[in-house]
Order: structure tokens, then C-alpha cells, then sequence
């Protein structure tokens, strides 16, 4: 059977472009429908593979196999930030179980995600694994891109209800059925089996007919299972099919009706085709209206003059020929503009909109929708050693894709699909609430294996999602301040233990590389010794074919990552090149993500987010691999952190400038210029203590980068309809010359450089460059301008050329260009101008003046010049820094 129609997808984040919707013809249903199957096929053959069986006969089995089946979709979702190099935390919980029937595994492996000790064994293990040994079968790097593009696919087809996605709505079926039933019931395998096939299959007909999906999913279900299943789990899949076909008989009608029950509260947490009219433009929502009203009547006989009562009643007889009659460019119009003002602030104040006057099941569920909030994650990853650093991102990640999910299923036995997302430091849960004690017991268990803290709000199923989520977040803040309490104190160690050179709070126990570590430090050391830098690097320059000295390279990473290459680490060094730490963080991104107006639309947000922030650095590593030499390398092993909307990167100061700009930017134009990035960079020799250097760089990104709050707030929720030119994200730096930089010699240099600056100010007077168009106020493109107008770019400097800018930028640091030296001492020049002794910046500007006609200070006044009222800024420093870095100088 093949599809009829085309069906139109609404996307609440837009697509890039921006684009808010999509229309899925005819032969891509087709597609779709044949890809998912085959690629659920594909996993239940390779894992009676791995379990050496020919069919599923157990009803353990059968639950143990789609638990696996649920983080194989849902890691495949997500990129990895350094891709087919080395296994990654995103598909953490597949490598567990893959790796799990091999016979190098020892008995330490069967609960390693709950200790350090075992972490450490399992990373060590991973990073003698060849990526080529598991890039086939399952793990083809294609599966993931099929499957975010079935994402696409809408569990409804009608506006405002087709911005849910098929797979978020089974997935979500699945748990919310699991966890009425376990709230209900004590655990049954087969019972458990039954719901669950029900709940994750009973809609895949769709991707080729709404009105006949139920007959093409049961027929579906027969091809998947029916040979691949056998004895009591053979049972189970014609218990499942009965309940679809709507058999009255069956002994499992209790099951059906906790599944319907289920799909209802999943539909009703998920569609927003009621708020439609509410949403919509006033022309489109009186065309609505009026099209409704004669369809009614017309249709039902009944006299009906109110258009939103005739609308309200089409929703409720679940009356599909309205939407076919209205055709699919009507549809496609409705969608868009519910897409593109469903988060705009002045919908948003309208709270009542989105908030369900009864609630959406009229019998209680105890069933709750919980987040877990990870806290203290950059105290943890903070330290002076690169290793320990890097190894705390990876414990982080780990809790967050692997062993927090991992213990869900494994310890306190509720299904894959309750956890309904994970990352950015938060995992959000279906959980039955006789099993919310559990969470509690494993807060415990990993504050004291990981000495990390995790807190929950949680938010009773059955109230509109807006709601829900809102009462989740306020939950969270009184257990972030209860916590905050009760740990507030540390505790001071006596005198007579040396402190951990490396967090500076625990008590040092063990000495490598010199440096005293306290235990938990010394554990970190070694996995990040295990995991990241020589496999990353092995693994990049086999990929590369490229031959470099490793342990040249590894003797002292952070030259490396500074630009020396390893022929010259081993002959000695006269001149320390620079380096620069860059943090990057989402801007507004709490208020973002807690305006989600659905299930589908908060997993979607971060998917794509996270998404946005990996396909931006691999867009980075291919733009450095394009230009030659090792900078993308450089790139790639000095990620220290990324996911969800943050990420911290070691790289050489020379290209670190353009590389912000380009990796913020990318990031705006994948969020459909919807959410936007701001950036920190703090640069030094590579000697510096990094833990300094990345506190600077957090509060270059804290108190000057996100100084555009209400500019960002006011992008992210207006209604967009074109990249803008005004706002696309925030970028402030600094180098240090000699000396320590911190957060207190930054805010005294900064005091002290003054108007020079454009960072200089207090309070709500802290200012930021902006990625805008050049003509802009604040836009970092006006420091290249300046860099063009001296001959050093020779490229057009706008937005829509951003991309050959920073090529040319990237050109230009490779390069020995004698024109940024001519540019740094007209700069020095006009600072360091006086009358009789005295520097002030009208004296520079005057001298500035003065030399307009003789020399190239006309660009150096348009471009650095700023005016606000009465007050002005000469930024003369920032273009100094700009210069000095992208020259070596």
C-alpha cells in the first residue's frame, strides 16, 4: 500500500533558513515508512546475533530488547562532538550492551557506570576499541541521519497538532502506559511486553495512511515480529495485535485500556491544534473561522454562527475531512504561522492561552514527570590539569547519556522510554510515583561515587504540558536554594595535609607528573589520560594520514594546542606562541527552554540544540581542515566539553577570534535564528595555569558577553522570518600580555585600559562586541573592516560574506603579513599619544584627527569609534588585541 497525500510538518523551532514547516510528499512517506521498518529489523537481527539466539522466546528477553532498541534510537539522535573517532557518551548505552556479550569483558563491567574505578576500566577499554571494529552494523553513521530526518515525520497531521513528531509520540505512549501500569500493578514480564510492543508500534501505519494506520501497523508488526520471536515472547506479540485489532475477548482488555488511556494523555500533553485559532495571524484565523462555521453546518445540519465553537466541535468529532477539504497549502499556511508566533513574547504573556481550564484526564494517574538537574557541573570539570579537565566532561557526560539512564533501567527497573530526554546537564522522566523514592536513594549513590549532586522537580501527569513544566522549574529553584543551604559551607582542611594541586579542596594522596592530586583528582587523571588525548590524537592522524611524533606531541599537550608544532616542541622553543580558551554558552537559554508548549516540542528543542552546537564544530574542523597544516587537529583534541548549548575549546590564539565568530554563527543559522550563542576567549602563554584562564574566560562570557540579554531575549522571542542583521550573538576577549589572568586582573585591566575598550563599563554598563552587520553599533565586524581597509583582507565585509571573512582571517594568521604589524603601530601610536605628558582618550581621538588625511586613521576613527548620547568609547584596544593575536605579534 502506498501513500494518498502529502502531510505538513510544523516545526515550533524552525529549521535553517528560517524554515517553519515542511511538506512530506507522497514517495517520502513511502521512504520513511520502509526505512524505520528496516531499521528496527536490522537491530533486533544484529542483537540475536550478539545473544547467539535465532529467535526471542522470553518475555525478559523480549523486554531486555527493546529497552536496547530505545537508547539505539534515541542515542542515534543526537552527534557526537568529535564523530567516528572515538566512541562518544551520546551512544553510550549501546556500546554498553554491545560490548557487554564480548568475551574481553570481566565481571567489573557488569555495573562499571556506578563508580569512577569502573568509569576508568571502561573508558581504558574504549580507547583500545578501533572505531572501525563497531562503524558497521548498527552503528553506520547514516542510521543517525535517517533517523533525525524521520523525526520530521508528525504524529497529526492537522495545524498547530502537526508539530509533534511520530517517534516523540510512541516513545512517549510507551512510557506514560509503562508507568500507569507499574503505578498500578507490581512488575509483570509479559503484561510489561504486551503494553509495550502496543504502545511503541500501534501508530508506524501513519507514515503511509492516517485513517487506515491501525490494520497497516498491525500488519506491520506481524513482519517485524512474527519470525523473530518464538515460545512465550511469540504470545506476547499476538496478545499485542488482538488489543490493536480491538478484540473484545481478550484476556488482556485491562492492557488496552491502560494504552488508550495512555495515548490520550500522550495526545493531550502533545497537540496544540486547540490553541490554533488563538495563535494565527487575524486574516488567516477569520478564514479559519469562516471555513469551519459553513463545513459545520453544512456537514452536521446544525445552525451554528460562533466560528470558534463550530472549530471546537470539528476537534472533538475528530473530523479529518475538514482539514482535507481546507487542501495542503492552507494547511501549510496555518502551520507556519502558528509556528512562527507561538513563541513570540506577546503570545507567551498571554499565559492563560496555554494553560488547560480542566484537566486533561478525568481520572487521576500517578504517574509524574520529573527533571533531573545535574548541579556543580563547572566546579567538577574545573582544575589545573588538561587531563583532569577533560576527564571531568567526560565523567559529566557519562552520568547524563549512560549512567544515570542506565541506572533507571538496570536498578530501578522502569522502561528505556521513560527517560524521554537527556543533556545539557538535565534529564527529564516519566515516572509512576510509587518509584520517585528511588530517585531519592539514587541521588545518594552517585553524590557519593561521583561527589557530584543531582536534584529533581517533578510535576503530576495531567495538567497541560506548559503548566507541568512550569511547576517542574519552580520545584527546581526551591531545590537548588535547599541545597545550596545545606552544602553552603566547605569544609576547610587542616594545614597539616598538602592540598590537591589540581581542585585546591581535597586532600593529596598520590603525585604524577609532579603535581599532588587528591583521590578523586588521581582517579580523573587517569581517565583523562585513558579517553581523550593519545586515542583522540592516534585516531585523528590515522583518519588524516597524517604522520606526527605522538609522544612529542603528548609530552606537552598544551603546546601542541598553543600552534608549536611537534619538530619544533623537540628541538626547544625560543618564543611561546599563544593560547586561547574559548567558552561558549546558549544566551536566554532557561526562558527558552521552559516556554516549551509540548513533549515533542521540549525533546525536539533539545535534540536541535544539541544538534545545532555539533554540526557547528564539525563545520569548524572541516573550514580548518580545508586550509591545510594541524590546526583542525589542534581543534578537535582540545575540545574540553560541548553539548546542549555550552562547550569549552582549547586552541591557538591566532585563529581563535574568527573561529568564535564562525562556530556562533553557524550555531544561529542551525536554530532557524531562533537562539544564539555568546562567547568568552581568554588568552595566554601555554605555561598558564588553565583553571585561571577558563575562570576568565567564564567571566569574560558572564559579565560581558551576556551583557545582551534583552537584545537576545528579544531575538529568540520575536517572530522571525529572516536572519537578522542586527543581533546573531555576543563575543568578548582579552589578552594577556605577561602575568596571571583571572577575573581579578581582567576587571583591573579592564578599569585601567578604560574607554579604549569596549568592554570597559559597570553594572548594566558592561558592553560586548555582536555578530551583526558591520554597519551595526558594537558589531565585531567592524574590527575586520579595519583589518580590510589596511589591504589584509581584500574581502567584502558583511553577514552574507561572513564565511570568506574568516577564511581570509584564517589565510592571514598562517601568513607572516607585515600589514598587521603597520596596523598595531598606528594603534600603539594613537593610544599612547599626549599632551605634555598627559594620555587621555579625547587627545587619541584628537590625534586620531589630526593624521586622517596621511594615513589610514579614517578607517581606525569609523570603525572603532563609538558613540552612545554623551558618551563615547575609542576601541582602539580590541583592535590591538585582534591584531596581535591573529599575527603572533
Amino acid at each position: 500500500m502506498r501513500p494518498k497525500e502529502e502531510v505538513v510538518r510544523g516545526f515550533i523551532l524552525p529549521k535553517r533558513g528560517p524554515s517553519y514547516s515542511r511538506v512530506i510528499e507522497k514517495q517520502e512517506r513511502h521512504d520513511f515508512h520502509k526505512i524505520f521498518k528496516k531499521i528496527i529489523e536490522n537491530f533486533i537481527n544484529e542483537w540475536l546475533k550478539r545473544e547467539g539466539k535465532k529467535t526471542i522466546d522470553d518475555p525478559r528477553d523480549l523486554n531486555r530488547m527493546l529497552n536496547e532498541l530505545v537508547f539505539y534510537l534515541k542515542g542515534s539522535l543526537l552527534l557526537d562532538p568529535i564523530p567516528r573517532i572515538l566512541p562518544s557518551a551520546t551512544y553510550g548505552i549501546s556500546l554498553h550492551y554491545f560490548l557487554k556479550t564480548e568475551e574481553r569483558i570481566d565481571e567489573w563491567y557488569e555495573e562499571w557506570y556506578l563508580s569512577l574505578d569502573g568509569m576508568r576500566k571502561y573508558y581504558a577499554l574504549l580507547g583500545r576499541i578501533n572505531m572501525e571494529e563497531i562503524s558497521g552494523g548498527i552503528f553506520k553513521k547514516y542510521i543517525g541521519e535517517k533517523l533525525r530526518e524521520l523525526m520530521d515525520f508528525p504524529a497529526d497531521t492537522r495545524p498547530g497538532a502537526n508539530t509533534s513528531s511520530l517517534i516523540v509520540h510512541l516513545l512517549t505512549v510507551s512510557a506514560l502506559a509503562s508507568s500507569i501500569y507499574l503505578s498500578k500493578r507490581e512488575k509483570d514480564e509479559k503484561e510489561l511486553a504486551i503494553l509495550r510492543i502496543l504502545s511503541l508500534f500501534h501508530d508506524i501505519g501513519k507514515f503511509i495512511d492516517i485513517a487506515k494506520h491501525e490494520s497497516i501497523s498491525i500488519d506491520d508488526i506481524k513482519e517485524i515480529f512474527s519470525e523473530r520471536t518464538s515460545g512465550e515472547a511469540k504470545k506476547i506479540i499476538e496478545a499485542a495485535i488482538e488489543l490493536l485489532s480491538g478484540k473484545k475477548d481478550s484476556e488482556y482488555k485491562e492492557l488496552e485500556s491502560i494504552f488508550r488511556k495512555a495515548d490520550v494523555l500522550a495526545s493531550a500533553l502533545d497537540r496544540l491544534s486547540n490553541l490554533l485559532p488563538e495563535i494565527i495571524e487575524e486574516e488567516l484565523r477569520k478564514e479559519l473561522l469562516e471555513k469551519a462555521i459553513e463545513y459545520y453546518q453544512e456537514k452536521y445540519g446544525e445552525k451554528i454562527d460562533e466560528g470558534k465553537e463550530a472549530y471546537r466541535k470539528i476537534l472533538v468529532k475528530g473530523d479529518w475531512k475538514f482539514w482535507k477539504e481546507l487542501g495542503i497549502e492552507t494547511v501549510r499556511k496555518l502551520t507556519e504561522s502558528f509556528c512562527r508566533r507561538v513563541t513570540t513574547k506577546e503570545i507567551l504573556k498571554k499565559q492563560k492561552v496555554f494553560e488547560s481550564e480542566e484537566k486533561i484526564s478525568h481520572e487521576e494517574v500517578d504517574v509524574y514527570l520529573v527533571r533531573l538537574d545535574l548541579r556543580g557541573i563547572q566546579k567538577y570539570i574545573r582544575s589545573n590539569e588538561i587531563r583532569i579537565m577533560k576527564a571531568g566532561s567526560r565523567v559529566i557526560d557519562a552520568l547524563i547519556y549512560t549512567s544515570i539512564p542506565l541506572y533507571v533501567v538496570e536498578r530501578i527497573g522502569l522502561p528505556a522510554e521513560s527517560i524521554l530526554y537527556s543533556g545539557g546537564g538535565n534529564l527529564t522522566l516519566i515516572v509512576p510515583g510509587k518509584y520517585l523514592s528511588e530517585l531519592k536513594n539514587m541521588r545518594k549513590e552517585f553524590y557519593d561515587s561521583f561527589k557530584i549532586e543531582i536534584v529533581y522537580g517533578k510535576s503530576r501527569i495531567g495538567k497541560d504540558f506548559f503548566s507541568m513544566n512550569r511547576e517542574i522549574e519552580d520545584e527546581l529553584r526551591k531545590e537548588k536554594s535547599r541545597l545550596i543551604r545545606e552544602r553552603g559551607e566547605v569544609p576547610v582542611k587542616s594545614n597539616a595535609f598538602k592540598s590537591c594541586d589540581s581542585c585546591g579542596t581535597g586532600v593529596a594522596v598520590r603525585k604524577r607528573d609532579g603535581k599532588h592530586l587528591c583521590e578523586l583528582c588521581d582517579k580523573k587523571y587517569e581517565i583523562g589520560t585513558d579517553i581523550h588525548f593519545r586515542p583522540v590524537l592516534r585516531n585523528l592522524l590515522e583518519k588524516e594520514e597524517l604522520e606526527c611524533n605522538e609522544e612529542l606531541i603528548l609530552k606537552d599537550v598544551m603546546l601542541f594546542l598553543a600552534g608549536h608544532d611537534p619538530e619544533e616542541i623537540e628541538r626547544g622553543i625560543d618564543r611561546y606562541k599563544d593560547i586561547s580558551l574559548i567558552r561558549v554558552d546558549g544566551n536566554v537559554m532557561g526562558a527558552f527552554m521552559s516556554s516549551s508548549l509540548s513533549i515533542t516540542d521540549s525533546v525536539e528543542r533539545s535534540i536541535r540544540i544539541d544538534t545545532a552546537l555539533k554540526k557547528s564544530i564539525h563545520e569548524t574542523y572541516e573550514n580548518l581542515r580545508s586550509i591545510g597544516g594541524l590546526d583542525h587537529i589542534r581543534f578537535y583534541l582540545g575540545i574540553i566539553y560541548a553539548g546542549g548549548d555550552d562547550g569549552a575549546f582549547l586552541l591557538p590564539g591566532k585563529i581563535s577570534i574568527p573561529i568564535a565568530v564562525f562556530l556562533a554563527n553557524r550555531f544561529y543559522m542551525e536554530c532557524g535564528c531562533k537562539v544564539s550563542l555568546s562567547c568568552g576567549i581568554s588568552t595566554a602563554k601555554p605555561k598558564h595555569p588553565i583553571n585561571l584562564l577558563y575562570e576568565a574566560s567564564g567571566y569574560l562570557l558572564d559579565e560581558h558577553a551576556k551583557s545582551d540579554r534583552e537584545l537576545a531575549y528579544e531575538e529568540t522571542f520575536s517572530e522571525v522570518t529572516s536572519p537578522s542583521s542586527d543581533y546573531r550573538g555576543s563575543i568578548s576577549f582579552y589578552s594577556a600580555d605577561g602575568g596571571i589572568l583571572n577575573e581579578h586582573s581582567l576587571k583591573s585591566a579592564i578599569n585601567e585600559i578604560g574607554r579604549f575598550t569596549i568592554m570597559y563599563g559597570t553594572g548594566e554598563g558592561r558592553r560586548t562586541f555582536r555578530i551583526a552587520e558591520v554597519d551595526r553599533s558594537r558589531s565585531i565586524l567592524k574590527l575586520f573592516e579595519l583589518l580590510n581597509d589596511y589591504g589584509a583582507l581584500n574581502e567584502s565585509i558583511g553577514l552574507d560574506n561572513l564565511d570568506r571573512v574568516i577564511d581570509a582571517s584564517l589565510e592571514l594568521a598562517k601568513s607572516e603579513n607585515t600589514v598587521l604589524r603597520e596596523i598595531r603601530r598606528d594603534l600603539l601610536s594613537i593610544m599612547h599619544s599626549s599632551i605634555m605628558g598627559d594620555q587621555d582618550l579625547r587627545i587619541s581621538y584628537l590625534f586620531a584627527l589630526r593624521g586622517r588625511e596621511r594615513r589610514r586613521y579614517s578607517s581606525i576613527i569609523d570603525n572603532l569609534l563609538e558613540i552612545r548620547g554623551e558618551d563615547f568609547w575609542f576601541n582602539l584596544y580590541d583592535a590591538y588585541i585582534l591584531v596581535k593575536m591573529l599575527g603572533g605579534l
